[in-house]
């Protein structure tokens, strides 16, 4: 029975972790198509097919990366996950991300921007975690908002006391003005199998990812006004 549901959740979490950069290729590989279609009728040169390609290049090596992670997670018997922290240059970090969801955001043609402080040049976490954190926020972001909406990504410096020592942190959040979560499901919206369906097992992904850096997730929103996710990460 123990197995049964391990096996169970290794495929839900393959499923939904690999749906976002497999509908991004789909995506991608269409354009090309049209591209093609487009310079055989002499009216469109393919140069364009060029960077599509390399859309679907990361999105592909992004999805291999996620299997060899979730079934590492579930390899273990703690099953606890354990980062391989690097320091990151956030600003190319960022606009790599971005690239990777670039197609998903212009078909629905909402504006993705970031605003991160300048003090910040890189942070210090696992640089697939953290991507697959960021990817998990912003699919859901544009998911849920209207067409023509915009979706920020702010990451600014945080301290608090703690012991008596102050502890630096990078916060990063991702704010959206879509439909909102229900008051009901904000208190279990990071806990698998509860909540709005389409969402939450993403977000218990994103919570055990942000988890193993020593992090913390939160989210604030109201409903049909959007959600703004944040998570804080030690600096160091």
């Amino acid at each position: 029975m123990v197995f049964e549901e391990q096996a169970g959740e290794l495929i839900d979490d393959l499923c939904h972790e690999l749906r976002t950069p497999l509908a991004v290729i789909n995506c991608v590989l269409d354009n090309i198509s049209l591209n093609l279609r487009k310079k055989r009728n002499g009216k469109q040169n393919c140069s364009g097919c060029i960077k599509f390609i390399r859309v679907a290049r990361h999105n592909t090596l992004h999805a291999v990366e996620i299997i060899n992670q979730i079934l590492k997670s579930h390899r273990t018997q703690s099953k606890r996950l354990q980062p391989a922290r690097k320091k990151i240059i956030i600003r190319q970090f960022l606009a790599d991300v971005f690239f990777g969801l670039g197609n998903a955001f212009r078909r629905k043609n909402v504006i993705l921007r970031r605003d991160v402080d300048p003090r910040i040049r890189w942070v210090y976490a696992d640089p697939v975690f953290l991507k697959q954190i960021l990817v998990n926020l912003l699919t859901n972001a544009i998911k849920f908002s209207p067409a023509n909406a915009r979706v920020l990504v702010k990451i600014n410096k945080k301290t608090k006391r703690i012991n008596g020592h102050v502890k630096r942190f990078v916060q990063v959040s991702v704010h959206d003005n879509g439909v909102g979560i229900a008051p009901i499901h904000i208190g279990r919206i990071f806990v698998r199998g509860s909540g709005p369906a389409g969402k939450v097992l993403g977000l218990s992904i994103v919570r055990s990812l942000v988890e193993c850096h020593n992090g913390k997730i939160w989210v604030k929103s109201r409903e049909g006004k959007g959600s703004e996710f944040s998570f804080i990460l030690p600096e160091a």
